[in-house]
């Protein structure tokens, strides 16, 4: 029998663990166990800890925009965000870049493997009416006149 996907989904923050982390890793089990998706939001911004990745139960790890936005000139963020991608794939979690504003962000991220990305190149906040205009339009690769990514979107 093929598992439901999660329509519902929390993040959070790694520090929202630190305070109390007995509390806090047993109320994500209890989210994981009743089917919603957990997302580790800003990682890497603050405390990130191997040891809290290791132990919490998430479904999507989240990189922070910290090291996406000096992705188009700098090698060393990009080394960090490339190897969090596969450390995070080898975890079994998908993962989303925040902060993404350029093409060729994007495109650096593509190339690593990242499933996901947000940022205002992707879209900038918007009314709902607008929101549900664009997510009935195709998806149009990077370099096209339109500049959709083909990336999948998270808004």
């Amino acid at each position: 029998m093929a598992e439901a996907k999660a329509r519902l989904c929390f993040e959070f923050t790694e520090t929202a663990v630190i305070d109390n982390p007995e509390v806090a890793l047993a109320i994500i089990d209890r989210f994981a166990a009743a089917g919603i998706a957990v997302s580790i939001d800003d990682y890497g911004s603050g405390l990130s800890s191997l040891a809290y990745l290791k132990q919490i139960k998430a479904d999507e790890l989240k990189i922070d925009k910290s090291f996406v936005l000096p992705l188009d000139s700098s090698s060393r963020d990009g080394l960090l965000v490339k190897s969090t991608i596969d450390l995070a794939h080898s975890l079994g979690l998908k993962v989303t870049a925040e902060g993404v504003e350029t093409a060729t962000a994007l495109a650096l991220l593509q190339a690593m493997g990242c499933d996901m990305a947000q940022g205002y190149f992707i879209a900038r906040p918007m009314p709902i009416a607008d929101l549900i205009g664009r997510l009935g339009e195709p998806a149009v690769p990077v370099g096209t006149a339109a500049q959709t990514p083909s990336i999948t979107r998270a808004a």
